[in-house]
């Protein structure tokens, strides 16, 4: 999945020297080519990679780097092939002129064609001009002292109690990225890497303790909370004049599924490319991962605390469901599972009630590139009473405004349950999104963009009552799970891992692991895992 992949790719070079682009192939399980445009793509949001011409070549992030000051500048020494890639893509000086231009004559009330200016800048103009924002002063009260900004750092404020925060704020200052962390309405939380000059640019513009867009207009945290996606604002996008030579990018911040804030990236120029917007929405993922549902204080304990540590405990810390047994069934559904991991194809996992179909599905979820996104689970048999479409997709409905499953678990995965429980129009519209990646809310004419990976967990009874276009379209993956009946062997280190459970949670089952499972496998089993933990955990009764 490409957002997160692009964030691994940079930690990944971050931890290795003398990394090649065969090597990064053959780590990521993608091809060569694909490898390359994520270079190109790191290169063009103002990551100063370098890499050498052939497929031996060694890529590496320049520390201390400035690749939007070398590029502009001739006087700088920088690999003819990275210019090329910058000054391929990045070129905003027509756009932003065009944008200039509709600003003047919007804040005179000219009454200019705004057609062509994006509908959420667009509605962000309006809603500053009529709550009266200054299109030019600068509340310096709502700016951070410079003799504050340490009250504010992550590193500084986290660091001791959880040193994770270290972790994130060094990917930043390795790339050379200023950035943010505010709440949902919009208050400054953290400063990630802040400016070593920011005193020299203090008092005429800062670190705004509040970026409400009714006191500092139209920006990126604003815009990210209003609209709940992530969003760039460019330049003369801005409603304030102060803030036309800059720009931002922020993502939302979940926690349990809510909203709780946005990670802001901020650039005191205005040569970004929209690809920014991916690696942003990855720094949100990761400052969930660390931050929000952090791992444990321990974690780094005994590391290596320089910017250059191994950060490879991030991909071993996603805790990957176990998938429990000795047959080869058990072993063959690994491999497959392990190899779909590399996949965004949907899967269906059809089985019995209770074999284990959305264990097998998180095992992907949590083995694939897409570990850091939501994984997050549907029951259609939970919403028989709703509007499935305004559910999944998402409403703009004044009486029922509401962000569907679609969206939240967008970068992540989706795991769907009693599937065949959908009106068939819906199923159909899933099908349409795979293909599209895109959808619009109900009542909305506005197309939104999302990559989720779809899981659907099928029992074989609702096989013959799902169309062949649906089969076809949402499930061109099918792994199948026997019942455990089919199966005893399974039964003994299924029952092993359930005792090893209650132990460590100071637990005790007075009948021995040989007794319990000679009582299992004597027993007429349904197929269902948690029939065995359940008979485990109650002492074999």
């Amino acid at each position: 999945m490409r957002i997160n992949r692009l964030l691994q790719l940079i930690i990944y070079l971050m931890s290795n020297q003398n990394v090649t682009v065969r090597q990064l192939s053959e780590r990521f399980g993608v091809s060569r080519k694909t490898i390359y445009k994520d270079l190109e793509v790191l290169i063009t949001s103002g990551i100063p990679v370098v890499y050498g011409e052939d497929m031996s070549g060694r890529v590496e992030i320049l520390e201390g780097f400035d690749v939007f000051k070398a590029f502009k500048s001739s006087s700088e020494k920088v690999r003819s092939e990275e210019a090329k890639v910058y000054k391929k893509y990045v070129n905003n000086e027509a756009y932003l002129k065009q944008v200039s231009e509709l600003w003047e004559a919007f804040t005179k009330n000219l009454n200019p064609d705004l057609s062509s200016l994006r509908e959420d800048i667009l509605h962000s103009w309006v809603r500053c001009q009529r709550n009266g924002v200054s299109i030019h002063e600068v509340d310096q009260s709502n700016l951070l002292p410079p003799e504050d900004v340490h009250k504010y750092e992550i590193e500084s404020v986290l660091g001791e109690e959880n040193p994770n925060a270290i972790l994130f704020s060094s990917i930043f200052k390795k790339i050379n990225w200023y950035g943010s962390v505010c709440d949902k309405n919009g208050k400054l939380v953290y400063l990630i890497n802040p400016m070593e000059d920011y005193h020299v640019i203090y008092p005429q513009v800062g670190y705004n303790i509040d970026a409400s867009e009714s006191v500092i207009g139209t920006n990126g945290v604003s815009i990210a909370l209003e609209e709940n996606r992530v969003t760039m604002v460019l330049g003369s996008e801005h409603y304030n004049k102060s803030f036309h030579q800059v720009c931002c990018v922020a993502a939302p911040i979940y926690k349990d599924e809510k909203l709780v804030g946005v990670v802001n990236a901020s650039f005191v120029h205005t040569e970004v490319n929209e690809q920014v917007k991916y690696i942003v929405s990855s720094f949100a993922r990761l400052y969930e991962a660390l931050i929000l549902n952090q791992f444990g204080s321990d974690v780094l304990k005994d590391s290596d605390k320089s910017i250059n540590r191994d950060m490879s405990y991030i991909k071993n810390k996603v805790i990957v469901p176990d998938i429990i047994g000795d047959s080869v069934h058990i072993k063959r559904l690994k491999s497959t599972a392990k190899a779909l991991a590399i996949a965004d194809t949907p899967v269906s996992i059809v089985g019995e009630s209770g074999v284990g179909k959305k264990t097998v599905a998180r095992y992907i979820h949590s083995s694939s590139n897409r570990k850091f996104g939501p994984c997050i689970e549907l029951n259609c048999a939970s919403i028989d009473d709703m509007d499935h479409k305004a559910y999944i997709f998402g409403s703009e409905m004044a009486d029922s405004k509401t962000v569907g499953v679609l969206e939240k678990a967008d970068g992540g995965s989706l795991i769907i349950e009693n599937f065949s429980q959908l009106p068939e129009n819906i199923q159909i519209q899933l099908g349409k999104f795979l293909s599209e990646g895109r959808l619009r809310r109900k009542g909305s004419k506005k197309w939104r963009e999302y990559d989720v990976r779809l899981f659907i967990i099928v029992h074989p009874d609702e096989i013959g009552v799902l169309s062949s276009e649906v089969i076809c379209d949402l499930m061109p993956l099918m792994m199948s799970i026997k019942p455990l009946r089919n199966r005893k062997n399974d039964i003994g280190p299924l029952v092993s891992y359930c005792l090893d459970r209650m132990k460590k949670k100071g637990q005790h089952v007075e009948k021995s692991l040989i007794e319990l499972v000679e009582t299992l496998e004597k027993s007429e089993i349904n197929g269902n895992v948690s029939e065995v933990f359940s008979f485990v955990e109650s002492g074999g009764k």
